[in-house]
């Protein structure tokens, strides 16, 4: 819950920051490419993420294809690349919405004082960390608690992916609850 909350809120911003930048080419099409993960059913893509991932799927064949690995990883059957395929899958599923919301309020961000910066002769990254970021920072805190929120809602993931295995290494809370209420 930590590493999905974490590498969703972060790399969501980082993706709002750099599709709101000045002079980027095709800035509506490279949104629309993110927002597609969203647009698509969730269960449409976990079933696709889930044969993408398989042992024999696309990605082993792949990385064996360019002798890239001598077998199959087991990206669903290992409890340490479960963990981070689930992890991988929740950042593909909650990044482009996290992207969406820190680009409404970036929008929406007074331009004066980011001007100030550059007359003053600030490069991208002080304009970010000087200005930007601080002008979100009261803001980012809906950011934060719906990535909580979301990560703890990670059923639907657990369940088609993995069913909480191998053994119990991706069982969540809420995974947990729907054993106990409907498996046992």
């Amino acid at each position: 819950a930590v590493a999905a909350t974490a590498t969703t809120f972060f790399f969501g911003i980082v993706l709002a920051l750099l599709l709101n930048t000045k002079g980027l080419k095709f800035k509506k099409v490279w949104r629309t490419l993110f927002v597609i993960t969203i647009a698509v059913p969730q269960f449409v893509s976990l079933l696709l993420m889930r044969n993408f991932l398989n042992d024999h799927g696309p990605l082993n064949g792949l990385l064996q294809t360019l002798h890239l690995t001598n077998g199959p990883i087991p990206f669903l059957t290992d409890p340490l690349w479960a963990k981070f395929s689930i992890i991988f899958v929740n950042m593909w599923i909650g990044i482009p919405f996290t992207m969406l919301v820190a680009t409404g309020i970036i929008m929406n961000l007074p331009t004066e004082q980011i001007e100030a910066a550059e007359i003053d002769g600030a490069n991208i990254f002080q304009k970010v960390r000087y200005v930007t970021i601080p002008m979100l920072s009261g803001t980012t805190f809906f950011i934060v608690i719906t990535s909580i929120i979301n990560s703890f809602k990670v059923f639907g993931i657990i369940n088609l992916m993995t069913h909480g295995g191998p053994g119990t290494s991706t069982t969540m809370l809420v995974y947990n609850i729907y054993r106990t209420a409907f498996q046992f």
